[in-house]
């Protein structure tokens, strides 16, 4: 390995273990915005300065006044924030790889995929949520007069998960295909020493 390319990697070494910590203390208080989040919820009806966003919905906790309408929305929003935890579980995850000197391996491939799939779910998640949430307000769950609804339907922000799920699966994919070329290419290359 050169100096340049030696440096390099000792910098996407430091950089991946300040990331790391970065990771780390996110999720620490990302595990208190859950606890502030469910006790939020189960105290409800409270204070009119708290607003829940569900999907296109946006509660208000003062509205918040029906035992369906509590597990929906603790529903929606530990959802939300569990998928925040996963993708920082596996961000963490590959900072750590990183900073251990990992660069291109099998494994930083499959974490690079397990986040497209979590975004892929985000993307989901963003059509499904408003259709129950439209669902739930026939139903009475919601009343319409109590909630704020984002009007409108935003397309371009409805497919931008879709858009990023598929260039982190080709990221991964490209990973993949580097790691499987550079092992042949080593392969070879001890063949031809044996040779020799």
């Amino acid at each position: 390995m050169n100096e340049v390319t030696s440096a390099q990697v000792q910098r996407v070494r430091s950089y991946s273990r300040f990331a790391r910590r970065l990771c780390s203390v996110l999720l620490v208080l990302l595990a208190i915005s859950v606890a502030y989040v469910i006790y939020a919820v189960l105290d409800s009806p409270g204070s009119e300065n708290v607003k829940f966003l569900v999907g296109n919905y946006a509660v208000t906790a003062n509205h918040v006044d029906s035992l369906a309408l509590k597990a929906w929305l603790l529903l929606v929003v530990l959802i939300g924030l569990s998928i925040a935890a996963a993708i920082l579980v596996l961000l963490r995850s590959l900072f750590a790889n990183l900073a251990q000197g990992e660069i291109f391996s099998g494994a930083n491939a499959l974490l690079i995929r397990r986040l497209a799939q979590v975004i892929l779910v985000i993307g989901v998640l963003q059509i499904i949520v408003p259709i129950c949430n439209d669902a739930l307000s026939a139903n009475g769950v919601f009343d319409p007069g109590r909630v704020s609804v984002a009007s409108g339907i935003r397309l371009p922000g409805l497919f931008t998960p879709f858009a990023v799920a598929g260039l982190v699966f080709l990221v991964s994919w490209i990973m993949r295909v580097g790691l499987g070329v550079s092992n042949e290419a080593d392969d070879l290359r001890r063949d031809a020493e044996l040779v020799v």
